[in-house]
């Protein structure tokens, strides 16, 4: 009764499946989950599903990110206002892969970039959260896709560098820099009306 008075349907209550063993979840969103137990890691927003061992696996893409790496320059934010490195940063690593389980929620944190200085940070203060590549179950690492946040702010910085070495007027003046194509099914913040 409590439980439908605070989140106001009141299925459950009339199911004859809710029993003593049933549980609430309170944030469902495997994204959620995820960022309630690292809130220090910039959370990409394409959750993507996977089966693994025959349950399905939410696979979330962690990033370790810092606004205070000396001598780097301030990263071009991709644009779309869903990504989920629409922060100010000047290093960024997809150092971690999370799983949410789709059946129970239980969330696990793997670290697939062991040489990246934030997630050791993270693993020495957090031993118990972060567990290392090589006790992922098998087969999961396939499913592992290339991050389209990280792909966009990548194009974005390295459009500015393809000058010419002989060239370092054009760099400075940077009027030969490339812009990342749009894709057409994005609106763009930055569009002129």
């Amino acid at each position: 009764l409590m439980y439908a008075i605070q989140f106001g349907p009141t299925n459950f209550l009339l199911s004859s499946r809710a029993n003593e063993n049933s549980e609430i979840l309170y944030d469902r969103s495997p994204k959620e989950r995820v960022q309630k137990v690292a809130p220090w890691l910039t959370l990409d927003d394409d959750v993507y599903p996977v089966v693994i061992s025959g349950r399905i696996q939410w696979v979330v893409d962690g990033y370790t990110t810092t606004d205070r790496y000396p001598y780097a320059e301030t990263a071009v934010s991709p644009g779309t206002a869903d990504s989920g490195l629409n922060t100010k940063f000047n290093y960024v690593r997809n150092s971690v892969k999370a799983t949410v389980d789709a059946y129970d929620g239980t969330v696990k944190f793997y670290v697939v970039d062991d040489t990246d200085p934030l997630a050791r940070a993270y693993t020495k203060q957090f031993p118990d959260v972060f567990l290392p590549r090589s006790s992922m179950p098998a087969g999961l690492e396939e499913h592992f896709r290339y991050p389209e946040d990280l792909f966009r702010v990548q194009t974005s910085m390295w459009g500015r560098y393809h000058v010419s070495p002989d060239n370092p007027a054009g760099f400075y003046q940077q009027n030969d820099s490339w812009n990342v194509a749009q894709d057409p099914g994005i609106e763009s913040s930055t569009a002129a009306p």
